[in-house]
């Protein structure tokens, strides 16, 4: 799991102490470390692109199962899935 975010995001910062919490292991990405724009970002369809375009304001974006998740939307996968 990859947790995609940057600093001073408390969403950020409540996604990991969550994800700690619950004893999951996660890599964190601050994205604005990561990101490289290039010619076609609108079709790459990465985790890095859709955070830094599309969701910049609702970050973290969160890497799992071969897909991006939203912090709301992940808990709610994680609960599901451990229950």
């Amino acid at each position: 799991m990859i947790v995609y975010g940057k600093p001073g995001c408390k969403l950020c910062e409540a996604a990991k102490d969550k994800l700690q919490r619950m004893d999951v292991w996660f890599e964190e990405v601050n994205i604005e470390d990561v990101l490289v724009v290039h010619q076609g970002w609108r079709d790459d369809g990465s985790c890095e692109v859709l955070a830094w375009y599309m969701l910049h304001e609702t970050l973290p974006v969160i890497w799992y199962r071969d897909r991006c998740w939203g912090y709301p939307e992940l808990m709610r996968e994680l609960r599901r899935v451990t229950a």
